[in-house]
């Protein structure tokens, strides 16, 4: 009789560990799968955001003007003269460029934030972002205008790729 209550409680005693084991095993599973699915939404979300900064870049037309201007002069050749000539020839360019400008400075902040990575910027910018980096006049806009973050994310820009 004794051995049978041994036996019965030796039995709980295995029962209540193998539920306990069971319940840890399917907790470490279900947040491993919920880690993995959060990981992959998180990975999808970033290349919406990826592909929407890509399209506002290179589908705006205010942008399109200035890249055009930029490739047609090369924006190494651009000085204040240059400058003040395409601001006579097209009303609104002194803003459009200020646009383009402000663009690469929210890439800048969410870059800073840890939104997008250095390299992903690199792959999709690195001509233009190297050319500012490169040019006087463009330089001397950002501190003038006040484009601090971009201004020192271009003096340490190497390209990421």
């Amino acid at each position: 009789m004794l051995l049978t209550h041994f036996s019965i409680y030796i039995c709980s005693v295995v029962l209540n560990a193998t539920t306990a084991i069971i319940g840890l095993a399917a907790g470490i599973i279900g947040t491993s799968l919920g880690l993995l699915q959060y990981r992959q939404n998180s990975k999808i979300k970033r290349a919406q955001v990826l592909t929407t900064l890509f399209e506002k870049f290179y589908e705006n037309e205010s942008y399109k003007k200035i890249r055009e201007w930029i490739d047609q002069d090369s924006l190494n050749s651009v000085t204040l003269e240059k400058f003040e000539d395409a601001k006579l020839n097209e009303r609104d360019f002194e803003q459009k460029f200020s646009d383009y400008l402000n663009f690469f400075q929210f890439i800048v902040s969410l870059h800073k934030l840890g939104q997008l990575k250095k390299n992903e910027i690199s792959f999709m910018y690195n001509y233009y972002l190297k050319n500012m980096q490169e040019n006087p006049f463009v330089r001397a806009y950002l501190l003038k205008y006040g484009y601090t973050k971009l201004d020192n994310f271009l003096k340490n820009y190497k390209n990421a790729e």
